[in-house]
């Protein structure tokens, strides 16, 4: 996400709750659909969205938004074998974290970002797997 619109979510942040959600469905559908670049293109957008949200309000919410995001992103790039840096972007995202929160609490947070980024990919299909259908249950007790 260019500079000028990370300006004009900040500027604007009762709007970019709903843009991050919009984002992240259409992420996920797409993902859905095998439509890997879109999704890519969707989910870095999440991101950005995410990321200026939580620098806004670092509260323990944002810093799930952001974390939650931030994890879907490297499984996409992950599962669609796309060229991205990995260790570039987890480092991007620890700096993010770093402007924000107190160190103690950075490893942590990482962690399943380091996860999604290293462990093997199988189990982290499963893994997945698991979180979509927990985030399904969680929807369906909703409504």
């Amino acid at each position: 996400m260019c500079q000028q619109h990370k300006n004009q979510i900040a500027q604007h942040p009762e709007s970019a709750v709903s843009a991050w959600l919009e984002l992240m469905a259409r992420a996920r559908s797409l993902m859905d659909m095998r439509e890997w670049q879109l999704s890519i293109i969707a989910y870095g957008n999440a991101l950005g969205v995410a990321e200026v949200i939580f620098a806004n309000n670092p509260n323990s919410f944002e810093v799930n938004r952001y974390i939650r995001t931030a994890v879907e992103f490297i499984y996409i790039l992950r599962a669609s074998q796309h060229s991205a840096n990995i260790n570039e972007l987890v480092e991007s995202m620890s700096d993010c974290l770093q402007k924000q929160l107190y160190p103690a609490h950075i490893e942590l947070l990482l962690r399943p970002i380091k996860d999604i980024a290293y462990q093997p990919l199988p189990q982290m299909d499963r893994w997945m797997n698991a979180l979509f259908l927990e985030d399904e249950k969680k929807n369906h007790s909703i409504h």
